[in-house]
């Protein structure tokens, strides 16, 4: 029984995540009611607030758990074989991706602050939006999985080298997001022209 009743409650997380995504997509943030989003979840208006406090956290947690799915689906599918940039920027791409459909979830999420202002980097918001620490464990992982390869330099730091890749990716999200156009491709190439030259310094055989 304990079972069935943990299986209905992450179903039920999971149409609340849907249900809150696409209401934010369509309504924006100050327009969204936590009411409207149960009924389109298919729960009760009281059930919301057993999983968020506020919309606010409803917004975060649905926002955190959507990051989340996409850093695991995407780390799923990278082929070990493939080479060091070409794996980091496959398990990347899906939040370009992600983003270039919902801007308007990326505006709601900083709260009307300026358009430069990255809802992952957001200080207010921690630790929150983005799931830093998830993200960068996954790209630990693929780094990892380089130098157990021999691909990777094995005396470097892995953490700190997921670490600065995230934060170039940040800071490359922060301005492709305030761009007029939002094109994945060039994003994603802008952001690889800065990965490789990293790459380039960690990579065996390879130099910058």
């Amino acid at each position: 029984m304990s079972g069935r009743r943990e299986n209905n409650k992450v179903e039920r997380r999971e149409r609340i995540r849907c249900a809150t995504l696409d209401i934010l997509a369509e309504k924006g943030f100050e327009a969204a009611t936590t009411r409207e989003i149960a009924r389109r979840a298919g729960v009760a208006a009281g059930t919301i607030f057993l999983y968020a406090e506020n919309k606010v956290d409803l917004f975060l947690m649905s926002l955190n758990d959507e990051l989340d799915r996409l850093n695991d689906a995407a780390f799923a599918g990278l082929e070990g074989d493939q080479p060091l940039i070409e794996q980091i920027i496959v398990f990347l791409r899906p939040r370009y991706e992600f983003w270039s459909r919902h801007p308007d979830l990326y505006r709601a999420s900083t709260g009307d602050r300026a358009a430069y202002s990255v809802v992952e980097t957001s200080q207010a918001l921690a630790p929150g939006i983005g799931r830093r620490a998830h993200a960068q464990q996954r790209l630990g992982e693929i780094l990892r999985r380089g130098s157990a390869n021999e691909e990777v330099r094995p005396e470097l730091d892995i953490d700190g080298l997921a670490r600065i890749i995230l934060d170039v990716y940040l800071t490359e999200l922060r301005f492709w997001l305030s761009a007029d156009s939002r094109d994945i491709e060039d994003g994603l190439q802008k952001l690889r022209y800065l990965l490789n030259m990293i790459v380039a310094s960690i990579v065996e055989g390879r130099s910058a």
